[in-house]
């Protein structure tokens, strides 16, 4: 039987700005149409957030779903310092004694029958708090962000920081009644680094709504194009948050734009991540986006879709958004980790230096009137599109895994 759910959120779910808002906002949108009634709780909203909700801390999302976000400025102007700073999001487990002044987070958690966290950097300081004793802990680990942070360096500070962050995480996992994964890889590394048991680990991957995100035809996609003032010409697009991961990685596209000007094709850079590029210099032929709220149309001007990820965590839901709207792809193999995609029938999956190649040979057979070879080349990137497609309706779907979330959180609790 679905009950109260209480959803730990250290940011901004809405409107959608990364992967992991998009990942929050559609597994508790989906679990409040199954009958849940989902409070999703922000600890550190943005100004703008505050602002645009007046007085009141509450609002109503849909029937089942609302926010709720932290009034007191005690723990956002320590969670603003360490992003300045480029640290992890810590401040809660740093000061949990502020979490003491939101007595509606003391109250949400009595109510409720089950208390998920995004991401650690809450579980431990709210877990402390109590809270209603049957209540069922669980952690939705978006990636292992230890070895995240680890990999940063950056000095003895940010050394600590990962220490920090190493020591939240294994709390989390090691007292979460059931922890979910994004990928059977990641199972693994957290049975492995920090002695989960396997009965207490649940895989839920990264989806899409396939529903809303759709192929569509040229006639549209040439409209598109149009109405964002990108020209006739082919266009290629990476979608990315201000993210280190996506930065690198958009930069590599600044890299592969200009070892391809002499090409007709149009880099798109999609995102907050443009904000990191600023100062980057950039060939002509590339498009910076910034923030924008909607990535329908951008998603749908598209001819090509990049995913250039060198590093990171999870798996990338910018890859199943490229797919499910029906655009060839081409990948890195690290960026389709936990995805098992087929190479060459359901993406390009390739190293990065072999990007230019794909490319050109991509230019060439989206140009109008490709000769033959360029034109098999045109129709063998339309099948990887059709053939991604039906991949992630098949196994990506936010409406299954969402599914198979509440059946793990409906099933008797395991002992730990």
């Amino acid at each position: 039987m679905a009950g109260r759910i209480l959803s730990l959120c250290a940011f901004d779910v809405l409107p959608p700005a990364s992967g992991g808002a998009l990942r929050v906002a559609a597994i508790n949108q989906g679990l409040a149409a199954l009958g849940w009634q989902v409070t999703q709780y922000i600890a550190f909203p943005s100004l703008s957030r505050r602002l645009s909700q007046g007085r009141s801390p509450m609002r109503s999302l849909r029937p089942g779903w609302r926010e709720h976000y932290a009034r007191g400025l005690a723990l956002k102007l320590p969670a603003w310092l360490l992003n300045r700073l480029g640290l992890p999001p810590l401040a809660a487990d740093l000061s949990p004694r502020c979490l003491l002044g939101e007595p509606a987070l003391r109250r949400l958690l009595t109510q409720a029958d089950v208390v998920i966290a995004e991401h650690p950097w809450l579980f431990r300081p709210v877990f402390r708090l109590g809270g209603a004793q049957a209540a069922r802990w669980v952690l939705d680990a978006h990636n292992l962000e230890y070895p995240l942070y680890a990999a940063r360096g950056g000095g003895r500070l940010h050394a600590l920081a990962a220490r920090r962050v190493r020591a939240l995480e294994a709390f989390a996992f090691r007292h979460a009644d059931i922890s979910f994964v994004v990928s059977n890889e990641d199972a693994v590394a957290a049975h492995d680094r920090y002695g989960v048991a396997p009965g207490a680990l649940a895989v839920a991957p990264n989806g899409v709504d396939c529903t809303t995100l759709r192929p569509v035809t040229a006639a549209v996609r040439q409209q598109r194009k149009r109405m964002l003032g990108l020209g006739d010409g082919p266009v290629v697009l990476f979608v990315g948050a201000n993210w280190p991961p996506n930065v690198e990685a958009a930069r590599a596209v600044l890299q592969l734009a200009a070892a391809l000007a002499d090409t007709p094709l149009l880099f798109v850079i999609a995102g907050a991540v443009g904000d990191a590029l600023a100062h980057d210099p950039r060939p002509a032929r590339v498009r910076l986006t910034g923030a924008v709220d909607e990535m329908r149309p951008w998603l749908e001007a598209a001819d090509l879709a990049l995913n250039p990820m060198r590093s990171g965590g999870g798996s990338n839901i910018k890859l199943l958004e490229y797919l499910a709207c029906g655009l060839a792809v081409i990948s890195t193999p690290f960026g389709a980790r936990g995805l098992d995609l087929v190479p060459g029938r359901e993406a390009v999956i390739v190293p990065l230096a072999q990007f230019p190649a794909q490319l050109r040979a991509a230019a060439a057979a989206l140009q109008p009137g490709a000769q033959h070879a360029h034109a098999r080349r045109g129709e063998t990137l339309r099948a990887l599109g059709h053939a991604g497609r039906r991949a992630v309706v098949a196994r990506f779907d936010w409406s299954a895994i969402v599914g198979g979330i509440h059946t793990a959180l409906t099933a008797p609790a395991a002992g730990r």
